[in-house]
């Protein structure tokens, strides 16, 4: 069976977002829209998707290529060199034959596609149009009237309208009916019920939403955040973390504390995935030969793979293998954590830690919407175990490649005592950047994320120490201390006492053999 998704339209309604992303990678949940009305047809067995596409095109193919979609999915593209219309862009797909459903590519739904076909083949329809219960709430009274005399007076009346989904079953035959040129698909409808051929209608109670305006968009995403088995989704794998005791352990029975969401956060949410998916696509083509090289070395340096995945507690606690370029010999075993003069570190190992280019590889993460630019870093799932009350908010952010704690903690291989760097880790560096997270998952915006991004060049490019106020998250410029005797024990001791009024339970360091490729 056969798709088509109309995805060229500018979305104009949701200007000025859509003009940096097209309103098809709109994303609702963990994935955009597009992706989401993908897996529903597959779901009902469409194996071939035509995607008609225009403004912003190349993101689309660009994100569809490399997304996780069901494999048994073939994806065509097809390109509009001018608006041909929601009925003419059709005449560009060579081979449309038999029955094929057609829909617009901003539309949300739990239709059952299979029982909109049996109902257009029930009906032997050229044209079927999927239809669903709309209700208009007019705020004012309405006034009936004729010769200038009124016979009623409605007074904010509720009208009902059966409204089209955007969702259509083509037989092959309607597209005879197509115009040269641009056709809109109220011109079909008329052409085809001008010609005698039968249009049906099928009623559908399904949820419906029309990403058309912010206030369906809000509607949409809270929907498939409350529900998200009903659109394919898995629900949260991370269990929401109950209040603390005194001594820091949990209440078996204590009740769930959930993050509070501020008006405008799916919004925030949504312009935040948008430049993410937009600055990865274009950061991936432009370092790409960068990324080759360093992987070429990689191999050259020492044996072993090229990259290397480490676990993470990723969005709303599912599992994340982060990517990043290997910098140890295969063989290290260790803790997991980097110091000062690590012989285990390879010689470009050593070199990619100063750098920080071993990161690179998570913009992969990044276009697939499981970490974002700027966020919370991610965590091992052990440490996260230790504060999870502390982390169910974190986790409500999408792990970034920089922010707050990574800013702060620029120069953590330089901090960490050498001689017991785990505890060191979990006692002094650990709770700090918890706090340095949670500051920033309660008050994320685009501003700030901008503000972050200037930071992390300055730290990255020019060498230059930024520091993070613990309180308000305001960045400036760290002043070199002009002190020169003992600068990592000062620097220890100044982490372990600021962490000190709420330092965690002992933690049991890992086995000497584990594993040793640091975060």
């Amino acid at each position: 069976m056969r798709a088509v998704i109309l995805a060229g339209g500018l979305g104009l309604r949701l200007r000025p977002y859509t003009t940096v992303i097209p309103k098809p990678l709109v994303p609702i949940g963990d994935r955009p829209v597009l992706e989401h009305i993908i897996r529903s047809l597959a779901r009902c067995g469409i194996e071939q998707i035509d995607l008609c596409v225009s403004h912003l095109g190349q993101l689309i193919s660009a994100y569809l290529t490399n997304a996780d979609l069901p494999p048994e999915v073939q994806l065509r593209f097809h390109w509009e060199s001018e608006p041909l219309g929601t009925a003419g862009a059709l005449a560009m797909i060579p081979d449309l034959e038999g029955t094929f459903i057609v829909m617009n590519g901003d539309v949300l739904t739990t239709l059952d596609y299979r029982k909109l076909l049996a109902a257009h083949r029930e009906q032997d329809a050229a044209l079927t149009v999927a239809m669903h219960s709309n209700e208009v709430h007019v705020d004012l009274g309405v006034i009936e009237s004729e010769g200038g005399l009124v016979f009623n007076y409605i007074e904010k009346p509720t009208l009902h309208y059966e409204v089209s989904m955007g969702i259509y079953v083509y037989d092959e035959r309607a597209l005879g009916w197509l115009p040269d040129g641009p056709c809109q698909f109220p011109e079909l409808v008329t052409r085809l019920l001008e010609a005698g051929e039968r249009v049906a209608a099928c009623q559908s109670d399904a949820d419906w939403y029309d990403i058309g305006t912010l206030n369906e968009y809000e509607r949409a995403a809270a929907d498939v955040e409350r529900f998200p088995d009903k659109y394919g989704m898995e629900p949260l794998r991370f269990p929401p973390s109950p209040e603390r005791r005194r001594d820091g352990a949990p209440h078996a029975d204590a009740p769930l504390n959930y993050p509070r969401r501020r008006r405008g956060d799916t919004l925030r949410a949504a312009v935040k995935r948008a430049l993410d998916v937009v600055v990865a696509v274009l950061s991936l083509a432009v370092l790409l030969p960068l990324l080759v090289l360093i992987a070429v070395l990689v191999v050259l340096d020492s044996p072993g793979p090229v990259f290397y995945r480490a676990e993470r507690a990723g969005f709303r606690g599912r599992p994340l293998r982060m990517l990043k370029f290997r910098k140890m010999y295969g063989d290290a075993r260790g803790v997991a954590l980097t110091v000062t003069g690590d012989e285990r570190l390879t010689r470009l190992g050593a070199w990619l830690v100063r750098t920080k280019l071993d990161e690179l590889p998570q913009l992969w993460h990044v276009l697939r919407g499981e970490m974002s630019l700027v966020g919370p870093r991610p965590e091992s799932p052990c440490h996260v175990d230790r504060v999870r009350p502390d982390y169910h908010e974190i986790l409500e952010v999408r792990p970034g490649l920089t922010g707050y704690s990574q800013l702060a903690f620029a120069q953590e291989v330089s901090i960490l005592d050498p001689n017991d760097p785990q505890c060191h880790y979990l006692s002094a560096l650990l709770p700090q950047k918890v706090a340095l997270d949670r500051l920033y998952a309660s008050r994320f915006g685009t501003r700030r994320d901008v503000k972050i991004l200037i930071a992390t060049i300055a730290t990255l490019v020019l060498r230059q120490p930024v520091a993070v106020d613990r309180t308000t998250g305001a960045l400036s410029l760290r002043r070199r201390s002009a002190r020169s005797a003992e600068p990592e024990s000062a620097a220890r001791q100044e982490a372990a006492l600021a962490a000190a009024a709420w330092m965690p339970a002992p933690a049991v360091a890992p086995a000497a053999n584990a594993p040793a490729e640091p975060s």
